[in-house]
């Protein structure tokens, strides 16, 4: 073996270790707090299983190449120093940082990978004829879920070889008596606390006990760490209450994102909030077919969500029986419901001759701005009606009265995720867009979220009667 000092591991990588080496895990999240070791995780298990299993082929990733090496790989060179390892021709292993590898003496491989988006290569075809024994993505919270995906399905394709059995009866080893004995496909992404696929896929099934067989998540925080100098953990405790929720404390429902436009702690406020006073009434829909996606319909009495239907598969018939019951029981006129014009919604719209919402149609001037000569600065409606339910919630001006905690949690999380567009350009105020099959590589709601935000999107469009003047009945869409 190249390894000539060992390293005694942290309680946490150790648990780790034994997670990744013991049992049927192959997909590892490591991390959820600064300090808590996940850099030198990774650093060292790229250097064991190349050691190990000489030939391998394994992968470091990381968003941005430049950061990958001013970082992940200088905490991997000094790991390396640690274990007694020496660089450089005729030593234990040679760094090309031109052709982005690493090699070893015994013939391991370590690929250097950046796993950004590129413009030429939006669905990561560079990385499909790869053939990797395991992979390593860095702060993979950066990283968009469609390069790990499809890193994912690389890893594994150089995993047997007679000569590893020895060690793989000890070390990451699987049997099968097809393959005899291969070396597990291992995966690991080691993050700090952030929304998006990491809190989708780590998170929110460890903290709801709905992890999957083959995943794991280890959550080490900087208390897990004793090396840890204490002027470090002062600095982060001076920080923001975000800062500190996320860094000190690996609280992934904190974001301190500064283009995120609800306020976390507003959006929990929603279900609690009963000084709401009531108003006009009005029903908001957004409506689906049978895809995916859920048609959502809530009543409004005044800012108060009194209340709502939800379900996954719509028949436009029905539908419109079931609305036009919360019409005659809630007293709502048919000028204050508003459905999304699109799909099945636009049937619907065109029977109950209600309003449509469409997501494109242009922003809406106030009186007020007409009386100054201005125009809406928003990119469309979609946008305008974000940003004023963010300033409504944030002003906790709107309650919503729910006691399903499953659904209080899909709100939350749909808001909580509503970016603004903000590239430092003088340009109308915007947000991320939704998302579909044109908006890969790129940062969507649906990309963050993992779904579509059919309940946020029903709030969002309840905004239309906060923005625009009074409009005549028989105008039936927007």
């Amino acid at each position: 073996m190249l390894i000539k000092n060992p390293i005694t591991l942290l309680p946490k990588q150790t648990i780790a270790w034994d997670c990744l080496e013991h049992s049927t895990v192959d997909e590892l999240g490591y991390g959820g707090g600064a300090g808590g070791g996940k850099t030198e995780m990774g650093c060292l298990l790229a250097i064991f299983l190349s050691d190990v299993f000489p030939g391998s082929r394994g992968a470091i990733g990381r968003f941005e190449l430049k950061n990958l090496k001013r970082t992940t790989l200088t905490s991997f060179f000094e790991v390396a120093n640690k274990l007694g390892l020496k660089e450089g021709k005729g030593n234990d292993y040679i760094y090309n940082q031109q052709d982005g590898y690493i090699r070893f003496k015994n013939g391991s491989e370590i690929l250097i990978l950046d796993t950004a988006p590129s413009p030429k290569d939006p669905l990561y075809t560079r990385f499909g004829g790869l053939e990797l024994s395991w992979c390593w993505i860095d702060e993979s919270n950066e990283t968009p879920f469609r390069a790990i995906e499809i890193l994912s399905t690389r890893v594994g394709r150089r995993n047997k070889n007679p000569e590893w059995e020895d060690n793989l009866k000890q070390f990451f080893g699987l049997y099968s008596e097809k393959d005899s004995w291969v070396l597990k496909p291992t995966f690991l992404e080691t993050f700090n606390p952030e929304k998006g696929h990491i809190y989708q896929r780590y998170w929110k099934p460890f903290k709801e006990g709905t992890m999957p067989k083959n995943r794991a998540f280890i959550r080490a925080l900087a208390s897990d760490n004793p090396h840890l100098p204490e002027a470090y953990l002062d600095r982060i405790k001076r920080s923001t209450k975000a800062t500190i929720e996320r860094l000190l404390f690996g609280n992934f429902d904190y974001d301190d994102d500064p283009q995120k436009i609800f306020d976390y702690d507003s959006i929990v406020n929603l279900f609690t909030n009963t000084h709401v006073e009531g108003g006009k009434k009005y029903i908001t829909g957004d409506i689906a077919g049978k895809g995916k996606d859920m048609t959502v319909i809530y009543v409004w009495d005044g800012l108060k969500v009194v209340q709502m239907h939800y379900e996954n598969v719509t028949d436009q018939r029905l539908l419109k029986e079931r609305i036009l019951r919360l019409k005659d029981k809630h007293k709502v006129p048919t000028s204050q419901i508003l459905l999304d014009y699109d799909g099945i919604g636009v049937g619907l719209v065109d029977e109950l001759e209600c309003k449509g919402f469409q997501n494109n149609s242009s922003a809406i001037t106030t009186r007020e701005e007409e009386q100054r000569g201005l125009k809406a600065n928003y990119q469309n409606l979609r946008s305008q009606c974000w940003f004023k339910l963010a300033e409504l919630v944030n002003d906790t001006r709107i309650h919503i009265s729910c006691a399903d905690e499953t659904i209080q949690t899909k709100i939350v999380e749909e808001l909580d995720v509503i970016k603004e567009i903000n590239d430092g350009l003088d340009q109308k105020r915007q947000i991320i867009p939704k998302g579909g099959v044109t908006d890969e590589g790129r940062v969507t709601i649906k990309s963050l979220l993992g779904r579509s935000p059919d309940f946020g999107d029903g709030l969002m469009m309840r905004m239309y009667f906060e923005v625009s003047p009074v409009v005549e009945p028989m105008i039936r869409w927007l």
